[in-house]
């Protein structure tokens, strides 16, 4: 494994540190739209929606205005092997809200510590809170030489490397 990146804790929907909120009238989670040429409004699970749905407010939050937010996402499990031309993580969602997409600065760096490649991955991946999922994505690798350290190593050549994990970026959905 890579090794773990952490954030603090969550601060209220209304902190200074979430600069750029944007508001949206989407329906809350498991709402049902009501059809209007229906005689009685549709239900799920019991509960009967109503055409008044609240709305939910993206957090975007960027640069120095992440030291707040440091034990929100737990990433662990990275993995990537010679012949795979994807890689993954796992990433644990800590805070009280859904969890939209995130941007990863990602340090490639063999068994010297050199750097090999540096680059940014967006990941729109939905996590509700205090869930886990497995993020893939492609890797940089064209030729398929480099492998994760802790994977299994390939039967012909592969080049190991490690990686140094980076947050730059979180989108949080306050509901």
């Amino acid at each position: 494994m890579c090794g773990l990146v952490t954030m603090t804790p969550l601060l209220p929907c209304s902190s200074s540190f979430a600069r750029r909120i944007r508001t949206t009238n989407t329906p809350a989670k498991g709402a049902v739209k009501s059809n209007a040429n229906r005689k009685s409004p549709l239900t799920r699970n019991n509960d009967v929606s109503s055409g008044n749905q609240p709305s939910s407010a993206v957090i975007t939050v960027t640069g120095e205005e992440l030291l707040p937010y440091r034990d929100l996402i737990a990433m662990s499990g990275y993995d990537k092997a010679a012949s795979s031309a994807r890689e993954s993580i796992c990433i644990t969602n800590n805070s009280e809200m859904a969890l939209q997409s995130l941007s990863l600065e990602i340090t490639y760096l063999d068994m010297q510590e050199r750097m090999l490649h540096k680059r940014v991955s967006e990941i729109n991946l939905h996590i509700p809170a205090g869930e886990t999922r497995t993020a893939t994505f492609n890797h940089y690798d064209p030729q398929k030489t480099l492998y994760y350290y802790r994977s299994k190593p390939p039967r012909k050549y592969g080049i190991p490397y490690k990686v140094s994990l980076s947050l730059t970026s979180l989108t949080l959905i306050c509901d």
